[in-house]
């Protein structure tokens, strides 16, 4: 796994960041890689398959899409303000209600309490700013057709952040794109079995 660098310009894009995930797997493998990437992460995932097509050897795309709904955005702004503020109880008190959508009160409760235990507490926010950022500009739609790594397509049907009509224009969009639902996943979860799907994808290269 690797995570996004902290010394990034402010206000970097997505596709900033997939530029620099790109040059770590040249540096590093020198060649086609799989790659999965998850909520926001799905979306850098995205842009590295799009304008790196040479660096992919199959994708999964788990809980995204190719453009984020305006009514997560501003709860994801709120919960990011939060947590720069030092309010990481009522950060994560948001972020909750996206993982268990048919308890959201009860979630919320939950991650405000055990989110910073369980979530903890990076001390360098940056990373959290350029997330945020580039989630702020994110819009693939009018690429993702450039995709041509073989894709899965990982969501759930209670999803409310990446909710299933929005799914569904993200595998219709990508050439031969496979598609997994949940049936009682939110954002996220729970879906025990995602990783082995996910996994199984991804070696089939291998066979």
């Amino acid at each position: 796994e690797i995570g996004r660098r902290a010394d990034l310009a402010p206000g970097s894009t997505a596709e900033d960041v997939a530029d620099d995930y790109a040059a770590v797997i040249r540096q590093q493998w020198g060649r086609p890689v799989g790659v999965m990437g998850t909520s926001t992460g799905g979306g850098y995932a995205q842009w590295l398959a799009i304008r790196h097509p040479d660096l992919v050897e199959r994708l999964v795309l788990g809980y995204t899409g190719h453009r984020i709904p305006a009514h997560a955005l501003v709860e994801q702004r709120e919960a990011v303000e939060h947590i720069l503020a030092g309010r990481w109880r009522a950060g994560y008190a948001i972020f909750g209600r996206w993982f268990m959508p048919d308890h959201a009160r009860l979630a919320g409760a939950a991650f405000w309490v055990l989110g910073p235990y369980v979530m903890g507490r990076p001390k360098d926010l940056r990373v959290l700013r350029i997330d945020a950022a580039a989630d702020d500009a994110f819009d693939a739609s009018a690429r993702i057709g450039e995709i041509r790594a073989p894709t899965l397509v990982v969501s759930g049907a209670r999803d409310q952040v990446y909710p299933p009509g929005l799914t569904r224009e993200l595998v219709a969009g990508i050439p031969g794109a496979r598609h997994i639902e949940y049936e009682k996943a939110g954002h996220g979860g729970p879906a025990p079995t995602f990783p082995d799907d996910a996994c199984r994808f991804l070696a089939e290269a291998a066979v």
